[in-house]
This record gives C-alpha cells, sequence and structure tokens, in this order.
C-alpha cells in the first residue's frame, strides 16, 4: 500500500443552489486515485432552494462510505458552511474545492503527497480554467485566467490559497482558528494571514489540478467583483478610523497598478497587442469599480454608526 494512504483526507464542499456543477464535481472524486478507504466527501448544502441537497443525498444512497451529507442553515456565507464542515471531518488532512469545479483523477493523491514531500502546512495547487469553446476565449475568459485566479502567486507572494483547491492539516485550523464565517468573500484571505502571522509554511504544486470554469459574461465580472470588492471592504476597512479610511481610498487606492498594466501588456501568452490592450483597461476598469464600491460601502457603514450612535444617546 502507498505511504501516503495513511493519511486519511476529508474533501469539504460548500454548495448552494447549484445542483448540475454539483453531480458533476462528486462524480470527478468518486472517480480518485487515492485509496476509496482513506477519504470521504462532505457536502455541505448551505440553504439552497434548488436540488443541491437532493443531489448530494443521492449520492450519499449510492456511497454511503463515501459521501456525507451535512446543511447549514442558519448563516449564509460558504466559509459557515466549510466550518460545518470541518466540524464533521475526520480526516488528519482537510482539502476544499467547490461546487463548480472538477477534480483531477490525482488531485487528492497530489495534494497529499504536496504536504508530505514539502515538510508544509497548506498546499494549494493549480487551478485550470477551462472555456465555454475550448482554446478560443472571449475578452472575459481571457479576463477571468489573468486576474481572478492566479494561484501561484497568491500562495508565494500574498500567502494564502483560494478555497477551489486547498490541503491543509485539521491540526492548523485548531491552532489558528476556522474561517471567519461573518465574510461573503475573502475568507480565504483572511484565514491566509493568520496562518502566515503564525509562520506556517505554504506551498503551490501543479500537479495537484482543479478544473474551473471561466466566467465569459460581463454580469458574472460585476457580480464577482462586486462580492470580492465588498470582502476586502469587511477584511480591511472597518477595522480602520475614518481618516485612515479616507488615506486607502484616496492615496492608496486610486493610484493605476502600474506593475500589473506592464505585466499584461508584456505578457506573450495573450496573443495579439490588441487583446493585451484591452485586458488591461479591464484590470483599470475594475480597479476603479473596487474604489467606487468600497467608498460607498464606507458611506453606507458611517451612516450606520452615526444612526446607531444617535439612538444610544
Amino acid at each position: 500500500m502507498d505511504t501516503l494512504s495513511k493519511h486519511f483526507v476529508s474533501v469539504i464542499i460548500p454548495v448552494y443552489n447549484d445542483s448540475k456543477r454539483l453531480s458533476i464535481v462528486v462524480k470527478s472524486l468518486i472517480k480518485q486515485s487515492y485509496p476509496k478507504s482513506r477519504y470521504e466527501v462532505i457536502v455541505v448544502d448551505n440553504g439552497s432552494i434548488d436540488d443541491s441537497l437532493i443531489v448530494a443525498q443521492g449520492f450519499k444512497e449510492k456511497y454511503p462510505e463515501l459521501i456525507k451529507t451535512i446543511t447549514e442553515n442558519s448563516i449564509q456565507s460558504s466559509y459557515a458552511a466549510r466550518n460545518k464542515g470541518l466540524n464533521a471531518a475526520k480526516g488528519d488532512i482537510v482539502a476544499f474545492t467547490d461546487s463548480d469545479c472538477i477534480a483531477h483523477r490525482d488531485w487528492i493523491l497530489e495534494g497529499v503527497n504536496t504536504l508530505e514531500n514539502n515538510n508544509c502546512e497548506i498546499a494549494g495547487g493549480k487551478i485550470e480554467l477551462f472555456f465555454q469553446i475550448s482554446g478560443s476565449p472571449n475578452i472575459w475568459e481571457i479576463f477571468d485566467k489573468h486576474h481572478f485566479f492566479r494561484q501561484r502567486h497568491n500562495i508565494e507572494e500574498a500567502f494564502f490559497s483560494v478555497t477551489a483547491n486547498l490541503f491543509t492539516y485539521k491540526s492548523t485550523f485548531e491552532d489558528i482558528g476556522t474561517f471567519n464565517s461573518d465574510l461573503k468573500s475573502g475568507g480565504d484571505r483572511e484565514w491566509g494571514s493568520r496562518a502566515a502571522a503564525s509562520n506556517y509554511n505554504f506551498v503551490f504544486t501543479d500537479k495537484a489540478i482543479i478544473y474551473h470554469p471561466a466566467r465569459h459574461l460581463l454580469k458574472q465580472h460585476l457580480r464577482k467583483g462586486r462580492r470580492v470588492s465588498l470582502g476586502l471592504y469587511d477584511l480591511y476597512y472597518r477595522q480602520h478610523t475614518r481618516i485612515d479610511q479616507i488615506k486607502m481610498l484616496l492615496v492608496r487606492d486610486t493610484l493605476p497598478p502600474i506593475r500589473r498594466l506592464i505585466s499584461i501588456l508584456t505578457n506573450e501568452q495573450i496573443k495579439g497587442r490588441k487583446k493585451r490592450f484591452e485586458l488591461a483597461l479591464l484590470v483599470l476598469l475594475f480597479k476603479y469599480l473596487n474604489l467606487y464600491w468600497n467608498t460607498g460601502s464606507t458611506l453606507r457603514w458611517r451612516e450606520s454608526r452615526m444612526v446607531h450612535q444617535q439612538k444610544s444617546h
């Protein structure tokens, strides 16, 4: 038996109204090369009103030793759902992916292998996007690839892994705590910052692969961008004074991302100068949309605090 199979792995998937894609990711996890007796798949339904829970329970009935289903209905947050999954997990290693993903056959094996062979506590795997038309992505799909899914950069420079492809030991959560369930977005970044502050080691691996559909419509990016922006606001802005918030918004956050723009304009993997230019413009657009969203959030938060203070007096 492979020495790596001594580890029992709990794979946790939060789901909210995503029954069709949930079925695909669960099927990919059933077909893993890792020994079936050494892992479990925990699907956490976060109050879906579609057939997500029914789909998950169908897999549980067919694979009772492998699939576990639980619900998190009290808090509408994927991080609360992941925490609920952690409470039910019996593995010494926990792995996270999402309901819209597909796992490579060796995903669990390579994730465990990375933790074992690199003397690290946290491993983030490669996220490979696939497009509606294979080999012919539109500008929104290219933007998704080069803006939101920079997993190597996240791990090696920002010290966090997105929860679409994350492996760690359960003891890590016991040490630094679980995800912040109050956050709608950015909980992976916040948890990673706590892990980094505790001197945990992060490693990127391109062998533990998760496939993810690229967002191909403007409205999808607006929804994603706003959610990420509000998550970052909750993480960073709320804890500062009004003066510091103004400094962050009007000094730091108004500056154009020069290094990012240069890296895009000189990236030969993006075919054609026109595509690179369009992508740079989109990065600028979403940079200042984030500023707009954060400014609005700051003003609303200040107004709510003033109202609360007035009522308390």
